[in-house]
C-alpha cells in the first residue's frame, strides 16, 4: 500500500495561490499513483484538511481518481475542525462523492487525534473510540508520543501548542490514560470507559437539573485519600462527585472500584482543575468541598 501526498487544501502545506484550480497538484500526485498501481501497489489518496468533499470531486475531474484504490479522511474533531458532524456523516458525504462518480473506492481514516493540550486525557479516549467505531476498514491514529517541546513544527516553534499534545505517550515516555486503559484490558475496556462515560454524563446533568440534588465535591477524588474519604461519605448515604483528571497511574482503578461499591450516588467529572468551565459548574451545586486535587511527585514537582 501507498499512501500519496495530501492536504493539498491546507495552506501550511500546499500553497494552493500558485495552483488555484489544482492542475499541477493532480499532475503530480496522479502520475505518482499511475507508475504505483503499475508496480502492483494499492493507492491511498490521503485525507483533505480541512475536510471539504468538493474538493475531492474536482480531483475526479482532474482524472486522478481512477489511479486511487482508497480515499483517506482527516479529523481532528475539538482540537482543530471549524465544522464536525460526526465520523459517520463524513464518511457518507465522502461516499456520496464517490458513488456519483461510480468509484469503488474504499474509505479509511488516515489521520485522526486529539491534542490533550487543556490537560484532558479523557477527552482523548473518548475521541478515540468515537473514531474506532466508525464505518471504515482502517483507522491511524496521531500520534504515539507527545512532540518533544524542544522542536519546531511545520508552523513554526510553538506557534500552536496543540501540536505538541497529540501523543498517546508524553514525549518523555510517560503513559496517558488513553495507552494505559488500552495495555491494561485491550480495545474492549477502552470501549467499556467510553460506555460509561456516556451514562456519567446522563447522570450529572439528571442531579444538575434538579436543584435540591446536592453533593460533596472532592477533587483529585480518584487517589488514595480522595477514594478513602469518598467510600466514607458514600457510605453515610451521601451523593459524591469525584473530579479527578486520572493522570496518576493507578487511580482509574479505585474509580471503579468505588462505582462497584456505591453505583449511582457516585458522580464523576473526569476534568483537570485548572479547566474552570469544568471545576466552576461543579463547585457550584456541592455542600462541601474537599480539595485534593494536587501534584504529589517530589521529582516532578
Amino acid at each position: 500500500t501507498l499512501e500519496l501526498w495530501n492536504e493539498a487544501n491546507n495552506m501550511s502545506e500546499w500553497d494552493w495561490t500558485l495552483d488555484a484550480h489544482w492542475y499541477r497538484f493532480g499532475e503530480m500526485v496522479g502520475g505518482a499513483a499511475y507508475w504505483a498501481k503499475q508496480r502492483g501497489k494499492q493507492t491511498v489518496l490521503g485525507g483533505m484538511s480541512p475536510f471539504d468533499p468538493a474538493w475531492l470531486d474536482l480531483i475526479f475531474q482532474r482524472g486522478v481518481m481512477q489511479y486511487i484504490d482508497v480515499v483517506g479522511i482527516h479529523g481532528f474533531p475539538d482540537v482543530w475542525e471549524r465544522q464536525w458532524h460526526g465520523w459517520p456523516t463524513q464518511i457518507a458525504m465522502v461516499q456520496q462523492v464517490l458513488d456519483q462518480h461510480g468509484s469503488d473506492a474504499r474509505i479509511w481514516i488516515t489521520e485522526a487525534g486529539f491534542s490533550t493540550w487543556q490537560h484532558d486525557e479523557y477527552a482523548q479516549l473518548r475521541s478515540f473510540v468515537k473514531a474506532l467505531r466508525a464505518p471504515v476498514d482502517r483507522l491511524y491514529w496521531y500520534a504515539m508520543e507527545d512532540l518533544n517541546p524542544t522542536l519546531s513544527t511545520i508552523d513554526g516553534f510553538h506557534r500552536d501548542e496543540r501540536e505538541y499534545h497529540f501523543g498517546v505517550t508524553r514525549h518523555d515516555g510517560a503513559p496517558k490514560l488513553l495507552y494505559r486503559l488500552w495495555e491494561d484490558g485491550g480495545l474492549r475496556n477502552l470501549m467499556r470507559e467510553e460506555q460509561q462515560a456516556v451514562l456519567e454524563d446522563q447522570q450529572r446533568r439528571q442531579v444538575a437539573h434538579a436543584r435540591d440534588q446536592r453533593y460533596v465535591l472532592i477533587t483529585g477524588g480518584a487517589g488514595f485519600v480522595g477514594t478513602n474519604l469518598a467510600h466514607r461519605i458514600l457510605s453515610e448515604g451521601q451523593r459524591v462527585l469525584v473530579y479527578d483528571n486520572l493522570s496518576r497511574p493507578g487511580v482509574e482503578q479505585n474509580l471503579r472500584w468505588l462505582r462497584a461499591q456505591h453505583g449511582d450516588r457516585l458522580l464523576v467529572e473526569v476534568a483537570d482543575v485548572r479547566n474552570p468551565y469544568k471545576l466552576n459548574p461543579a463547585v457550584a451545586q456541592a455542600s462541601a468541598v474537599f480539595h485534593l486535587a494536587a501534584q504529589v511527585a517530589v521529582t516532578t514537582s
